[in-house]
């Protein structure tokens, strides 16, 4: 049995930074954590430095962060990409969606 797969959104003096794997089995979790602190209003810039992993339901989280954030008024920025998920995101054709 494969250990499960970590990922964490913890906020920073800076905003917040995403760590470890988003991917299917944590897209679920992370989703509600960001969509948490965008309802707060603290969720504007996320550090992706830390990711290791991304798959379509990981890109699907990043657009329902930013969509979230916009039909509140707010802005959400991206920084930090790990060239990894620069690949992915451009292959899946929706870097503009997430202002790369």
């Amino acid at each position: 049995m494969s250990a499960p797969i970590a990922a964490s959104l913890e906020g920073t003096p800076d905003g917040h930074r995403l760590s470890g794997a988003l991917v299917q089995s944590t897209a679920t979790r992370l989703l509600r954590d960001g969509e948490r602190a965008i309802g707060d209003g603290t969720l504007r810039q996320v550090d992706l430095a830390g990711m290791t992993a991304i798959d379509s339901a990981g890109v699907a989280v990043l657009i329902s962060w930013v969509s979230a954030a916009r039909s509140r008024g707010r802005s959400l920025t991206f920084v930090g990409w790990p060239a990894a998920v620069v690949t992915f995101v451009r292959a899946a054709g929706v870097e503009s969606l997430l202002g790369l």
